[in-house]
C-alpha cells in the first residue's frame, strides 16, 4: 500500500527505493519452496500485502508470484474452503487469501492498474 501511495504517477515506479523494494519482495517469494511458505508464521497476512505490490509492479512479478500462491493456498486450504493462521485464527487468513485470488478480477480499488 505505502508502494501505491508514494507512486503517483507511473513514472515514481522508477524510484530506485521502489525499484529496490520489488526487487526483494519477488526474490524473497521466488527464494522460497511452497514448504517454506507454508510453515512461515502468518503468511496469509503477508501475502496480502505483498500481492498488492507485486500486482502493482506488473506481470513480470505478479504472475510468477500468483502462481505460487494459488499452490500455496490450495496446500493450506481446510476441507471447509477455510484457512487458518498459526493461532488457530480462521477470518483474517480466510479473508486475506480470498482478496490474493482474486486479484487477477480486479473486483477491488486496490487491485486496479
Amino acid at each position: 500500500i505505502a508502494m501505491y501511495m508514494a507512486a503517483r504517477d507511473p513514472n515514481d515506479f522508477k524510484d530506485p527505493r521502489i525499484i529496490a523494494t520489488i526487487a526483494h519482495l519477488d526474490g524473497y517469494y521466488k527464494r522460497h519452496t511452497v514448504q517454506d511458505l507454508l510453515e512461515m508464521p502468518y503468511s496469509h497476512y503477508g501475502s496480502f500485502y505483498v500481492s498488492q505490490a507485486l500486482y502493482m509492479a506488473g506481470n513480470e512479478f505478479w504472475h510468477p508470484y500468483y502462481k505460487k500462491m494459488l499452490v500455496v493456498f490450495a496446500a493450506s486450504q481446510k476441507a471447509d474452503g477455510q484457512f487458518e493462521d498459526q493461532a488457530g485464527n480462521n477470518v483474517y487468513p480466510t479473508a486475506a487469501a480470498a482478496i490474493v485470488l482474486q486479484a487477477p478480477r480486479g473486483y477491488l480499488p486496490l487491485y486496479l492498474r
